[in-house]
């Protein structure tokens, strides 16, 4: 008796371990939802429905192969509309892609990535690439999107036939909305209003009447006096997220009464100091090279420049702005001391510096050299 009481005790116990690896195997295998910032443009091909796969799409606005990618993944989109749903996505502002879509139109779902989520998740190092996921988020495949044939995803569809559909994307797909902080009209000035907000990534979108920002408020100082982040200095945690919607005349002709009206919402001061400034100085030794304002047409785009991961391209944007991009982007002060204010279009690589100099030397006919500059910089700090 007592043996077989030690013999039902060691088959419950063993049940019990069994038990708790396959729970832990479930929950390794669930994945959290994908996290996009905005979903820029719908499926145009078929919606999501009785699919039980979903692909992705990881692509960038500066990625030519991922042109030709991304039309072999619409086609096969097309023929299996009952199969498969794909979602294009890419790590950049929702600003630049809706620029691109404008010029390439993606017949898939567009969206734009929250915080480097997914890419991070998937560990993308190189686009074109595509991962296939089944409903609970498991990836099934991964690679370039010319290596999934129709015989592949048929197997991996086949293999999924018993699982039960999702009403929605929500299970898989979640989207992060802007949290506005704070709304306030100004007293006094019926042609603006500025909220505080959450969301991060800059947007500029004009109109005949009227002009919307959303940003930081330093890229927003940036924007309207023309600088270069080395002119600008905030107390910590005083670069504040902003929404400003204001008429056109006023963005055009009352650049410091909007950032006197920002300063005033915020309770926060500027005092302007001149310093010397270590920069690369940026020379136009053939001006003949540089590139005129019909290379890239982006008229009716909401932004004249777009940044990938590692190359830049921008369209009708003067030498001095191209600079205080650059210095945006790299962390390094880059100035122009010349007098040309002339429109020029560009492309070209940013994200390693002696590449990036080879490149505008051959393309532009520019070279650096190092130099230092009294400058005026721009304190900002609490009002008390």
């Amino acid at each position: 008796m007592v043996c077989l009481l030690q013999i039902l005790n060691k088959i419950i116990k063993v049940k019990q371990i069994l038990f708790i690896i396959l729970l832990g195997l479930f929950s390794f295998s669930y994945s959290q939802p994908i996290k996009v910032s905005n979903i820029v443009s719908e499926n145009k091909i078929t919606p999501f429905s009785e699919q039980k796969l979903i692909l992705i799409d990881f692509w960038a606005t500066w990625c030519a192969p991922c042109v030709f990618a991304t039309q072999q993944l619409e086609i096969l989109q097309y023929h299996n509309k009952d199969k498969v749903f794909m979602i294009s996505i890419s790590d950049e502002h929702e600003s630049k892609l809706k620029a691109y879509l404008k010029r390439i139109p993606i017949e898939l779902m567009v969206t734009s990535d929250y915080e480097n989520f997914t890419f991070e998740k998937f560990s993308i190092q190189s686009r074109p690439y595509a991962v296939l996921l089944d409903l609970k988020g498991n990836m099934l495949w991964k690679g370039s999107p010319s290596d999934l044939s129709q015989s592949k995803l048929d197997q991996f569809y086949d293999a999924q036939i018993n699982v039960k559909s999702l009403k929605n994307l929500k299970k898989v797909l979640e989207v992060k909305k802007e949290k506005i902080v704070s709304h306030k009209m100004l007293v006094g000035n019926k042609d603006f209003m500025i909220s505080e907000t959450e969301t991060e990534g800059n947007e500029l979108i004009k109109n005949e009447d009227e002009v919307s920002y959303s940003g930081s408020l330093s890229n927003l100082f940036f924007t309207l006096k023309s600088t270069g982040p080395f002119e600008l200095k905030f107390d910590d945690g005083l670069d504040k997220n902003l929404k400003i919607i204001c008429t056109k005349k006023m963005w055009d002709y009352e650049k410091d009464n909007i950032l006197n009206e920002v300063f005033h919402f915020f309770k926060l001061k500027s005092e302007v100091k001149v310093e010397d400034i270590v920069g690369e100085e940026l020379i136009v030794k053939k001006s003949k090279m540089l590139w005129d304002s019909g290379q890239l047409n982006w008229e009716g785009s909401p932004t004249n420049y777009m940044v990938g991961t590692d190359r830049i391209q921008a369209d009708n944007i003067n030498l001095k702005s191209l600079c205080n991009l650059l210095s945006r982007e790299k962390h390094i002060n880059y100035l122009y001391t010349g007098n040309d204010y002339s429109l020029y279009d560009w492309d070209f690589h940013f994200e390693f510096e002696n590449l990036m100099k080879d490149e505008f030397e051959s393309s532009f006919g520019i070279y650096f050299k190092p130099i230092t500059l009294l400058v005026p910089v721009t304190y900002i700090s609490k009002d008390n």
